[in-house]
């Protein structure tokens, strides 16, 4: 006889389980044992999902220290008196790659189609949304809220993950002025490398005089 299901399983790990119903958090253990029908075991393989991904999907911010890690790089586009675009690129850890790598190359040819980068945007990407994209813009100390992405890509270099993707800013500068890009995670379940003026390049029509520094964690272009 089948066991009723009293539970949906939302994440399982070896290290952590969340254990949700009706969309809301009925336990969260370490190390703990979820015993599963027979039925359930079979499929347990298609929830067996790498942590920060449910995470990410279902905002839930249960972790106070990082357990991803990500190399960036930003491509600033400016144009006359403008600041067009930022062009973000994020390199995983070994560890996170292997898991998306593994879950999204249907094919194993160890580079992502059209279709499978389409599937990743939906399902490891689209929801950070809801954090902001960890990405944070203040041009001559006004915030400018990153409401959406475009261009989105994913692909695999060696055996780390890579996303691409560009938030369109349209804002424009003034002499005298300056741009701060804080790349960051607030639930602290990512964390990013330490930020460094080489990881920035300004495309286009670099305004004369321009550097860039690190400040508070900050990029910052002055102009």
């Amino acid at each position: 006889m089948t066991a009723k299901r009293h539970f949906s399983v939302k994440f399982y790990s070896i290290e952590n389980a969340v254990l949700l119903k009706d969309g809301k958090i009925l336990r969260f253990n370490h190390s703990c044992k979820i015993f599963l029908s027979v039925k359930w075991r079979c499929r347990l393989k298609q929830f067996r999902m790498i942590a920060v991904l449910l995470i990410l999907l279902n905002s839930y911010p249960l972790f106070s220290h990082p357990h991803v890690f990500i190399d960036n790089q930003l491509k600033v586009k400016m144009t006359t008196g403008k600041v067009q675009e930022v062009r973000i690129i994020w390199m995983f850890d070994a560890f996170f790659s292997s898991n998306i790598i593994m879950q999204f190359d249907r094919n194993r040819n160890k580079r992502f189609e059209p279709g499978e980068i389409e599937s990743v945007r939906q399902g490891a990407f689209q929801n950070l949304k809801n954090f902001n994209y960890f990405t944070f813009i203040e041009i001559n100390g006004q915030n400018r809220k990153v409401q959406s992405v475009r261009d989105f890509s994913a692909s695999i270099s060696g055996n780390r993950l890579i996303y691409e993707f560009t938030v369109v800013v349209n804002a424009p500068v003034r002499p005298g002025g300056k741009i701060s890009i804080w790349i960051f995670d607030p639930t602290n379940y990512v964390a990013f490398g330490e930020p460094k003026a080489a990881q920035v390049t300004i495309m286009g029509k670099k305004p004369a005089g321009s550097k860039i520094s690190i400040i508070n964690n900050k990029y910052v272009i002055s102009y």
